[in-house]
């Protein structure tokens, strides 16, 4: 997959988390609400895409640096924004998107090695 392939499954990765977490909180679904939670995850999503460059399809560095930029930088802003913070909050989120965040990487990765193998007998 290309770079922005992966960008465009990030971003909307954290958009998932966000609407799933307000929805369960019972929080609307409004825009507004959307953003105001989202937003700190997004930034920390495109600050782990400029530290890691191209590399970003990559479980290491790519997943694993976008992954913890994002959940470090989303809990950081959101303490900076007067957004509640707690350590369950954090021990979702870090699961959650690290699941759908290096999750697809490594699959990505084991596909790969394994496509080559199996072109490769079935002649």
């Amino acid at each position: 997959m290309r770079w922005r392939s992966w960008i465009a499954w990030d971003i909307v990765a954290t958009l998932i988390f966000v609407v799933i977490g307000r929805h369960a909180h019972g929080h609307s679904e409004q825009l507004i609400g959307v953003w105001r939670t989202w937003w700190p995850f997004l930034v920390g999503t495109l600050v782990g895409f400029l530290l890691v460059r191209r590399r970003t399809g990559q479980v290491w560095p790519g997943g694993i640096v976008v992954w913890a930029s994002t959940v470090t930088l989303g809990m950081v802003l959101r303490l900076l924004s007067h957004q509640g913070v707690v350590w369950l909050f954090v021990a979702v989120a870090g699961s959650f998107l690290g699941l759908f965040l290096v999750g697809p990487r490594l699959a990505w990765a084991l596909w790969r090695r394994i496509q080559p193998r199996q072109l490769h007998t079935a002649r």
